[in-house]
Formats: structure tokens, C-alpha cells, sequence
């Protein structure tokens, strides 16, 4: 069986909510999917915001974190966040 690597991204923002991330998802103002990413999920639970995604590679990752999101979260209200980084052994998405 051939597998899809990856590099994920795992972001806990405790007490976040779905309002913070679409206002950092309006100041991203992405027309598709950014180049590296394979996958993105956000969603809401008891505990806060939670955003995982899946990038080509590390480099993807931290260029589109530079290049565009640190930006696009600047002046947000959004809680500091958690997290987590990881090798992917296989997407499916």
C-alpha cells in the first residue's frame, strides 16, 4: 500500500470560537487552497477552537505561517493558542 506523507499542524485555541477563526479566514482572503496545504478541518468544541492541517512539507508549512498567517493574525482576538506539530505517515482527504 502506497501512503501520502505530510507534514500536520495541530492548533488548540482554548475558549476560541468559530467567529475568530472566520475573521482570520476574511484577513487571509485565500482565493483556494494555499500552495503545500493537502487538507484543513476547523471546528468548535466544549474546550475552544480546534484547526488541523496537513501540508506537502515543513518548508510549505512555515512559508504560508510567514508569509501570510502570522499577518493575518495580527490584532485578532483569538485566545493564544496550543501547538502541535507532527510527521504524517498517510492522508486521505
Amino acid at each position: 500500500m502506497e501512503h501520502t506523507s505530510g507534514f500536520g499542524v495541530y492548533f488548540m485555541f482554548p475558549g476560541g470560537t468559530t467567529e475568530q477563526y472566520d475573521s482570520v479566514l476574511d484577513a487571509l482572503d485565500l482565493m483556494g487552497k494555499p500552495d503545500g496545504s493537502i487538507c484543513h478541518v476547523a471546528w468548535a468544541d466544549d474546550h475552544g477552537l480546534n484547526v488541523s492541517e496537513v501540508w506537502e512539507s515543513k518548508e510549505a508549512w512555515e512559508t504560508f505561517k510567514k508569509d501570510h498567517l502570522d499577518m493575518a493574525m495580527e490584532g485578532k482576538d483569538l485566545p493564544k493558542g496550543n501547538v502541535m506539530t507532527f510527521e504524517v505517515h498517510n492522508v486521505m482527504c
